[in-house]
């Protein structure tokens, strides 16, 4: 089983940006335990603060990330990546990122009902039973 993981952040540069020229994403998130991703997204790039300018200037921000996972699922072969990425310059100052975080081999976890609580569903369902005969006389 896949199940994907939206995260967005938004970047507040010091200076004026015109132009993002290259941008990268890598990150380090693992399983810790098995309810747990933890880790950090590096994001790395150049820009131009006008489209006019020749020169770029280097830009690179570390933002942590945790992940919980619920214990209804077995992470025992659980692989963690990126889905996908994509951005938006918002203002000429703010870089929004947009991250897809994907965890594949997940395996539901089967859950392992006690026989009296399978003999109590029985007996609501039979009383249910009994009201709907008894209304249907009425």
């Amino acid at each position: 089983m896949k199940q994907i993981i939206p995260f967005n952040k938004e970047i507040t540069f010091k200076k004026v940006v015109s132009d993002i020229t290259s941008i990268s994403l890598d990150h380090d998130l693992q399983l810790k335990g098995e309810d747990l991703i933890t880790g950090n997204f590096y994001i790395k790039g150049k820009f131009k603060m006008n489209k006019a300018s020749i020169t770029e200037e280097e830009f690179s921000y570390k933002i942590p990330c945790e992940i919980a996972i619920s214990d209804d699922y077995d992470t025992y072969d659980a692989t963690v990546d990126i889905d996908d990425f994509y951005y938006d310059l918002v203002d000429d100052s703010i870089l929004k990122v947009n991250i897809a975080v994907v965890i594949d081999n997940l395996i539901k976890k089967e859950r392992c009902i006690e026989n009296e609580e399978v003999e109590e569903d029985k007996n609501k369902l039979e009383t249910l039973d009994e009201i709907e005969e008894l209304e249907e006389i009425k």
